[in-house]
C-alpha cells in the first residue's frame, strides 16, 4: 500500500489511451486492502486478477491466460506510459508474422536529488534502457518494464518461467514467505526460446515509457544483490542453452565492451560523479561474475 500512488499514476496513463479495443488487467497478490481501494477508485474500467502463487512471472502468467485480446502489452506499476504507447505496439506487431514481440525505450524517472554519477551504461540496474537502439532495429530480448507479445506465440513458448521472475524456491515458514535463491531473466529466457523458433522482436521509438527511480535502487547493498542475481541467472541460462546453436550471452559480452568504451566518453558529468559511477560499474561486475560462476558450480540442484 505504500506504493499505492505509483500504482494510480501506472492505470491512469494507460486508460487515458486506451480505446474500445483496450482491456486493462491489474495482477495483484493476495492484497485485500489493495485489490478494495483499486475497485473503489476505478470500478469497471480495470479488471483485477488475483495471483495465488508468489512471483512476476505466475503474475505475468495469469494476465496472459485471462486476456482477450490478441496482443498483451506489460508495463511495471512504478512505471507510466507516454503518449502513443498502444499505437506503437498495435503498428509494430500488425505488418510481419515472424515479429513476436515489441520493446521500445526506458526512461528512467529519478525520484530524488544526487543521482547524476549513475553512468547510462548502468541503467539496466534499475530497469532502463542503457544504449541506444534505431526504430525498427530488431533485438534480441525485450525488457519487462516495457514489452508486448502476439498472444499466441507467447502461450505456444509456454509464457514466462515460472521459477524465473525474482522469485525462486518460495516457502511459507511459520506465516512468512522465504526464498532460497532468486534468479531475474524470465523476459531473456523467454526470448532466446522466441529467436531458436524462428521469431523476431522489434525495437520502437515510440513505445516509451517513464520509470520511477527511487534511491534506496541506488544502494550499494541493492546494487551488489541486484549483480549478484543477474549473474546467477546468466549462469542459468548458461547451462540451460548449451546445445550450441548459439551464443546465449553474447548480448551481455557485446554490452561490456559498450559500457567499457562510454565510460570514457562521458565527459558531461563532474570527475567525482565519474569515479563515483566507475566504483560502482567494478563493484556491479564483480557481483555479477561472482554470481555467475556460483551458479556454473553449484547451480544444478536448482536447475529450472
Amino acid at each position: 500500500m505504500e506504493r499505492i500512488d505509483d500504482t494510480r499514476q501506472s492505470i491512469d496513463s494507460v486508460l487515458l489511451q486506451m480505446d474500445n479495443e483496450c482491456e486493462l488487467i491489474v495482477v495483484i497478490d493476495e492484497n485485500d486492502e489493495l485489490v478494495s481501494d483499486l475497485d473503489d477508485k476505478y470500478g469497471d474500467r480495470i479488471r483485477i486478477e488475483i495471483s495465488k502463487e508468489k512471483g512476476l512471472s505466475n503474475a505475468r502468467n495469469l494476465g496472459v491466460k485471462t486476456a482477450k485480446g490478441d496482443i498483451v502489452a506489460f508495463i511495471d506499476d512504478d512505471a507510466t506510459i507516454c503518449p502513443g504507447w498502444i499505437k506503437a505496439i498495435k503498428t509494430a506487431l500488425s505488418n510481419d508474422n515472424d515479429i513476436a514481440a515489441v520493446t521500445g525505450t526506458i526512461f528512467p524517472d529519478w525520484i530524488g536529488k544526487g543521482m547524476e554519477w549513475v553512468p547510462r551504461s548502468m541503467y539496466w540496474i534499475v530497469s532502463c534502457t542503457y544504449i541506444d537502439i534505431e526504430d525498427g532495429e530488431f533485438v534480441q530480448t525485450a525488457i519487462g518494464t516495457n514489452m508486448a507479445f502476439k498472444k499466441d506465440v507467447l502461450l505456444d513458448m509456454g509464457g514466462f518461467h515460472s521459477k524465473l521472475g525474482a522469485v525462486q524456491n518460495w516457502r511459507k515458514i511459520k506465516g512468512s514467505w522465504v526464498q532460497k535463491m532468486s534468479l531475474v531473466g524470465e523476459e531473456r529466457d523467454l526470448c532466446i526460446k522466441l529467436a531458436r523458433s524462428g521469431y523476431k522482436i522489434i525495437n520502437s521509438s515510440n513505445m516509451c515509457v517513464k520509470h520511477k527511480v527511487y534511491p534506496y535502487r541506488l544502494t550499494f547493498k541493492n546494487l551488489i544483490n541486484r549483480g549478484y542475481r543477474e549473474g546467477l541467472t546468466k549462469g542459468h541460462l548458461k547451462r540451460k542453452y548449451t546445445d550450441g546453436k548459439e551464443d546465449t550471452l553474447s548480448l551481455e559480452q557485446e554490452y561490456i565492451m559498450h559500457t567499457l568504451a562510454s565510460l570514457m566518453r562521458e565527459k558531461d558529468k563532474s570527475l567525482l560523479s565519474r569515479f563515483r559511477g566507475i566504483f560502482s560499474l567494478f563493484f556491479v561486475f564483480v557481483s555479477v561474475f561472482t554470481g555467475y560462476f556460483v551458479y556454473l558450480v553449484s547451480g544444478k540442484k536448482n536447475e529450472t
